[in-house]
């Protein structure tokens, strides 16, 4: 996965996954390879354009 798309899915599981809709109408993310409606993404900096750095790397388990 590119890293760019790490920060979009840090964000969708902290609670903003249920807004997002697929152009198909279901609701929440679906994963990178699925489109999405614009209404809600257009909220969001492009991938490349972030100034944030990626979220941290996750703890094993």
């Amino acid at each position: 996965m590119v890293s760019g798309g790490r920060i979009f899915e840090y964000f969708v599981v902290c609670g903003i996954g249920p807004e997002i809709r697929s152009l198909d109408g279901n609701k929440g993310y679906q994963g990178m390879g699925v489109m999405y409606m614009p209404s809600f993404l257009d909220q969001f900096p492009h991938s490349k354009e972030s100034t944030y750095p990626p979220p941290p790397p996750q703890l094993p388990t």
